[in-house]
């Protein structure tokens, strides 16, 4: 027999089909943007601007990159909430 061939796969679930997540990835979202006394975001907004890679994102929010002292604030508060929701996700 030939020589076998392993196949690695990535699976990346930015939809929701695999984890249904949106309520903490908006609500995540929004507290990582209170923070910064940004607008709050509807999933409509999100869903309208969300785009990769991620800093352009928040560069479509802010009208500018965001400081590194926001990137850390935020990253920080964004997956703090995301993690303590992200378990009762269906």
């Amino acid at each position: 027999m030939g020589k076998q061939h392993m196949k690695k796969h990535l699976v990346w679930d930015w939809n929701g089909t695999l984890l249904d997540d949106i309520a903490a990835v908006i609500g995540a979202t929004n507290a990582a943007f209170a923070e910064l006394g940004l607008e709050q975001l509807t999933l409509e907004r999100y869903r309208e601007l969300y785009t990769v890679p991620v800093p352009k994102f928040y560069e479509r929010l802010m009208g500018r990159l965001p400081t590194d002292a926001e990137w850390t604030l935020m990253d920080g508060t964004f997956h703090r909430y995301y993690w303590e929701r992200a378990e009762n996700c269906g």
